[in-house]
């Protein structure tokens, strides 16, 4: 579920949203994202690896910024691996890679 928000409640769906990793971008990878452009993102191994596979999220919330805009997405996979620098991954380095979709349903 792509759901485009301005202010921070959560959008009405009757599915329900277990756990949703809040997540804050940059303007320029928020809008990629927001193009389709843009399928995984990526988090620094030390900071994040074990809090991200500890809590068994199902959603991400993705905001532009420290702005109240954001998208949510159903989580498809989190991994380790080397990511597309395109997207902002690091190169030569190994990241979380977080890959998300559409929730169809």
């Amino acid at each position: 579920m792509r759901s485009k928000s301005s202010n921070s409640k959560q959008a009405t769906n009757p599915k329900k949203i277990d756990r949703v990793l809040d997540l804050v971008l940059r303007y320029r990878w928020y809008d990629m994202i927001l193009r389709g452009e843009k399928l995984e993102e990526y988090r620094d191994i030390e900071k994040w690896y074990n809090r991200i596979l500890e809590k068994g999220y199902t959603h991400v919330r993705f905001r532009r910024g420290y702005t109240k805009t954001s998208l949510l997405f159903c989580i498809e996979s989190i991994s380790v691996g080397m990511g597309h620098p395109e997207w902002g991954a690091p190169e030569n380095r190994e990241v979380v890679i977080i890959k998300f979709k559409e929730d169809k349903s």
